[in-house]
């Protein structure tokens, strides 16, 4: 069971990668992109300033197209293949999903549904926060992945 609120979010400016895949090739995918972001901003004197993100711009049965990547300081300086974006801020719906990845397109139905019946319609796209990775924990069972949804407030 997923709880989902209303919270207020802080905007954050990204180092991102952008990527389409195959549904099933998105795992790895995501993997190497946030792996390939990470170096690229281990070479600067710059320093990331919080956890993964992975943002999806678009998600069909055949492609999904998203952009992964770190919170950053400062704007970047030309990388190959990275831009800046930047996180609305602002109302978001939200839920915290505890366990496998597997498990994140019930984490999204569950937010769905909670937005659709506080009358909370997507402001942007949709994103997560990797708050305890693959890469951090012991078992599948200790990932904690946040679920954002900027939304527009309902009118009540």
């Amino acid at each position: 069971m997923h709880q989902c609120r209303l919270k207020t979010v802080a905007g954050a400016r990204l180092a991102l990668r952008r990527a389409s895949v195959a549904p099933l090739d998105f795992g790895p995918a995501l993997r190497w992109t946030l792996e390939t972001v990470w170096k690229q901003l281990s070479t600067l004197e710059r320093v990331t300033v919080g956890p993964a993100v992975a943002r999806y711009l678009g998600v069909s049965e055949t492609v999904i197209d998203f952009e992964a990547g770190f919170p950053v300081a400062e704007p970047l300086p030309p990388l190959d293949g990275l831009h800046t974006g930047e996180l609305p801020a602002g109302p978001a719906a939200t839920t915290l999903h505890h366990g496998s990845y597997a498990g994140l397109p019930e984490a999204y139905a569950a937010l769905q549904a909670w937005m659709a019946e506080q009358g909370h319609a997507p402001a942007a796209a949709p994103y997560d926060i990797y708050w305890v990775d693959a890469g951090q924990a012991d078992s599948e069972d200790d990932l904690r992945t946040e679920v954002v949804w900027p939304v527009r407030a309902a009118s009540r």
